[in-house]
């Protein structure tokens, strides 16, 4: 699998409780793509944005079976 990871605008501190809710979201995002989507290719982009932390996972694997997401899966969120 390529994976590519790139970075931009000035790094900002971030409230411990932000930065540990970025890395749970960002862990999650990356495992999919990288366990269950069958990708080639994945990108991670973090971007620092004024006071704004935009964070962008990509890939080009088989994405959710769209009745998933309509309706989702019985003990799932």
């Amino acid at each position: 699998m390529d994976f590519f990871v790139s970075f931009t605008g000035r790094e900002q501190p971030l409230n411990p409780s932000i930065q540990e809710e970025m890395y749970r979201i960002g862990r999650e995002a990356l495992l999919n793509p990288f366990c269950h989507s069958y990708a080639t290719r994945v990108e991670f982009e973090l971007e620092y944005a004024g006071q704004d932390l935009r964070m962008r996972v990509r890939g080009n694997g088989v994405g959710i079976a769209p009745e998933l997401l309509l309706e989702g899966r019985a003990g799932t969120f």
